[in-house]
C-alpha cells in the first residue's frame, strides 16, 4: 500500500519537486519515499510496507524500459508470479507489485484484467519497447471497484500529465492554484460528495472503477473501461444454497486479505456486514484483534454492546476507540485536511478517529465491511422505490442526498442559488436515468447502479482511502473484490430484496455464524449522532457558530450566513435530522475550503520565491 505520483511530458521535473510531493503524502507511506526521474517523465512512491517488506522498492523498473508505481494490494500475486516464472521471468523478492511490469510486457494493458485486488497503477514505457508502442506513453489503471484514489491534471499549454493519490500532492506537481467549480458545490450538497470522474476543481479529474487512461504527448487521452476476467459461480436459484455459495466465496476472499507480512485486524461496528467479516476472519486468525469506535457519554444508536457481543462470541481481542465530543473541533480540523474533496458524512470523524486508534495500537491493515448495502440492496430506500408510486423520485433523491432538497434554497445566497438552478447538475442527470424505470428488477438495477458506480467510489471509498491512509492504515474491503462484484451482479431480485427484507443472500450467508441478536436487529447506518450532539453549551455547537460567523465564510458568496445561524439556534432547541446534516455539511465544506486556501497561499509563496531567485528586482505586484 502506498501513495503514488508522477508527471509525464516535455518538461524536466526537479528532484526538489518530487521530494516535496513525497513529503506532502508521507502520512500514507511513511516507510520509504523514492522516485525515478528520466527525460520527460518522473514516477514516485511513498511506501507503506505490507507485503515483501525486505524488497518491494518502487518504482519497479525493468530492462525493457517499463517503469511502474503501484498503490494497493494484489492478492493473487503468488499465482501470477508462478506463471511468470514458467515463462522465464525471475524475481528478487515476493512483493506483490513486482509482477506488474512483466505482466505488462506480456499482455500490454490487458494485464489489469488478471489482477485480483485493489489498486491504482501507473505504467510508463519508452520507445525501446517496440512491440508495445512506437512512442512513450503513460497508462493509469484503477481496480474494478474504484477503491484507490487518483487525481489527474493535464496542462493545456505543455501537454504534461500530472497525477497523485492526493490533491495536496498533485498541487506540488502542477504548481498551479486550485480553483473550485461552483456547479460541483451544488452536486456536493445534493449527492453527499462530488460524484463521478469530474472533481470539485477546475482542470482536475479522477478515475472511476475499472478504468484505463492511456496518454501520449500531442494526443487526446483515451479513457476506457475494462472488464475483469475474474468471475464467480452463478448464484443458485435457491436462496439457502446461494447463501452457502456466498459464504464460501467471502471466506476465500477474507483469507486472501488476512495474508500480509504485518498483523491484520478487523473493524466490528456491531452491524451485520462487519460482524460477518469478523466471524469468518476469526476462523483463520488466532488472537484476532477487533476495533470499534464509539463516543463518550450516553448517545442514541450506541452499538458497542453489539460489537462486544460479537467479540465475545468470536474470541477476539477487542478494542473500543472512545471519542470525547469535547475533542470534536480539533478532530474535525485535522480530518478535513485529508478528505481530498468535501464529504457530507458526519461519521467521517468516526472513521478518522477509528483509524487513528488502529494505528496507535500498532496495526497497518484493517479489514472492513463497506459495500454490502450498495451491492446487495441494503438501503431502505431501495425497497420503497420498488413500489408503484407516481411521485417516488423526489422522495428517493432526498434520501439519496444528505438532506432534503427544499433546504438548499434556504441556505444558499439568492445569487448563488439562482445561478445553481441554471447549471447542469448530476442530480438532474441521475433523475432522468431512473424516472422511466419500471418497478421490479429493472428499477432496482438502475438504483443500485447509481449507488455502486456513480456515488459509492467517490462518497464512501474515497473517504475510506483518505482517512485510513491519513494514519498509515491500509483498508481491505472483501465486498469490493472482483468475484464478489460479479456474484452480486448475477443475483435475482428475490435474493436481494423480498418479503420486506433486504440483503437476503448476506443474511443467509451469516446464518449460524453471528449472534442472533445482530441478525434480528433493525438496520442502523454507521454514523455519528449529530442530531443529538448539536446543542447549546457544547464544544461542537460553539465551534459551528464560530465557523458560520467568520468573515471569509460570508464573503465567499455561497451560503446565507444569517439563515444558517438561525438554523443552528433552532436545531439546539428542536433537533431535526435534515437540519443537523445540513449544518454539518456546510461546516465541513467551509473548513475544507479554508484548507484549499492555505494550499493556494503556499503555492503563491513558492511562486514568489522562485521568481525572486530569477529576478532580484521582482515584487509580488508583478505577478499576474
Amino acid at each position: 500500500m502506498c501513495r503514488i505520483f508522477g508527471q509525464f511530458g516535455q518538461e524536466q521535473i526537479s528532484e526538489l519537486t518530487m521530494q516535496q510531493v513525497a513529503l506532502s503524502m508521507k502520512h500514507g507511506g511513511p516507510d520509504q519515499q523514492s522516485f525515478e526521474i528520466e527525460n520527460g517523465w518522473a514516477l514516485g512512491n511513498d511506501r507503506l510496507a505490507i507485503q515483501g517488506i525486505d524488497g518491494g522498492e518502487q518504482p519497479f523498473v525493468d530492462q525493457d524500459g517499463i517503469c511502474v508505481v503501484f498503490n494497493g494490494e494484489i492478492y493473487n500475486h503468488h499465482e501470477l508470479r508462478q506463471g511468470l516464472i514458467k515463462k522465464g521471468f525471475s524475481f528478487t523478492d515476493k512483493c506483490d507489485g513486482n509482477v506488474i511490469a512483466p505482466l505488462f510486457q506480456l499482455y500490454g494493458s490487458d494485464f489489469v484484467k488478471k489482477l485480483d485486488g485493489m489498486f491504482a497503477i501507473a505504467v510508463i514505457h519508452s520507445d525501446i519497447v517496440s512491440k508495445i508502442s512506437e512512442s512513450p506513453k503513460i497508462h493509469l489503471f484503477t481496480d474494478p471497484a474504484g477503491m484507490k484514489s487518483l487525481y489527474i491534471h493535464i496542462d493545456e499549454q505543455s501537454g504534461s500529465l500530472s497525477f497523485a493519490s492526493e490533491i495536496d500532492g498533485l498541487v506540488f506537481l502542477t504548481k498551479q492554484p486550485l480553483s473550485v467549480k461552483s456547479d460541483a458545490i451544488f452536486d456536493y450538497l445534493s449527492l453527499r460528495a462530488v460524484c463521478g470522474e469530474i472533481s470539485i476543481f477546475e482542470d482536475v479529474i479522477t478515475l472511476g472503477p475499472a478504468r484505463h487512461l492511456e496518454y501520449a504527448l500531442g494526443e487526446k487521452p483515451q479513457i476506457r473501461t475494462y472488464k475483469s476476467t475474474l468471475t464467480a459461480p452463478n448464484p443458485s436459484p435457491n436462496l439457502l444454497d446461494a447463501g452457502k455459495q456466498f459464504q464460501e466465496l467471502l471466506d476465500l476472499e477474507i483469507q486472501h486479505m488476512l495474508s500480509a507480512d504485518v498483523p491484520v485486524c478487523v473493524v466490528t461496528s456491531g452491524g451485520l456486514d462487519s460482524t460477518l467479516i469478523s466471524a469468518i476472519a476469526a476462523r483463520h486468525v488466532d488472537n484476532l484483534h477487533s476495533f470499534h469506535v464509539c463516543y463518550k457519554g450516553d448517545w442514541p444508536h450506541d452499538e458497542r454492546v453489539y460489537a462486544r457481543k460479537a467479540a465475545d462470541m468470536f474470541g477476539t481481542i477487542h478494542h473500543e476507540i472512545e471519542v470525547d465530543p469535547d475533542d470534536f473541533p480539533d478532530i474535525i480540523q485535522r480530518m478535513v485536511k485529508h478528505i481530498g474533496q468535501p464529504n457530507t458524512a458526519p461519521h467521517s470523524l468516526s472513521s478518522y478517529s477509528l483509524f487513528e486508534g488502529i494505528h496507535d495500537a500498532g496495526f497497518k491493515v484493517a479489514v472492513t465491511g463497506e459495500g454490502a448495502d450498495e451491492l446487495f440492496g441494503g438501503y431502505e430506500r431501495f425497497g420503497a422505490a420498488l413500489e408503484i408510486n407516481d411521485d417516488w423520485i423526489s422522495a428517493y433523491m432526498d434520501k439519496f442526498g444528505p438532506f432534503a432538497a427544499s433546504l438548499r434554497g434556504q441556505i444558499l445566497t439568492p445569487d448563488f442559488y439562482a445561478a445553481a438552478e441554471q447549471m447542469t447538475s448530476r442530480v438532474g442527470k441521475f433523475t432522468q436515468r431512473i424516472q422511466q424505470t419500471q418497478p421490479g428488477i429493472e428499477r432496482l438495477d438502475a438504483l443500485q447502479g447509481l449507488d455502486q458506480w456513480d456515488r459509492f467510489p467517490y462518497y464512501i471509498l474515497r473517504r475510506a482511502d483518505h482517512l485510513s491512509m491519513a494514519h498509515a492504515v491500509e483498508v481491505r474491503i472483501p465486498f469490493c473484490q472482483p468475484k464478489v462484484l460479479d456474484f452480486a451482479r448475477k443475483l435475482p431480485l428475490e435474493h436481494r430484496l423480498s418479503d420486506g427484507k433486504s440483503k437476503r443472500v448476506v443474511y443467509e450467508a451469516a446464518r449460524g455464524l453471528i449472534p442472533q441478536s445482530i441478525m434480528e436487529r433493525k438496520k442502523q447506518p454507521f454514523t455519528l449522532p449529530v442530531i443529538a450532539m448539536i446543542k447549546k453549551d457544547t464544544k461542537l455547537f460553539d465551534f459551528m457558530a464560530s465557523v458560520f460567523k467568520e468573515r471569509v465564510f460570508k464573503e465567499r458568496g455561497y451560503f446565507d450566513a444569517e439563515h444558517i445561524m438561525g438554523f443552528l439556534e433552532e436545531q439546539a432547541k428542536t433537533p431535526n435530522a435534515d437540519v443537523a446534516n445540513m449544518l454539518w455539511s456546510v461546516m465541513v465544506f467551509e473548513l475544507w475550503h479554508e484548507h484549499i486556501d492555505q494550499i493556494n497561499a503556499e503555492i503563491y509563496q513558492k511562486s514568489v520565491l522562485n521568481l525572486k531567485e530569477q529576478n532580484p528586482h521582482f515584487t509580488p505586484q508583478n505577478l499576474s
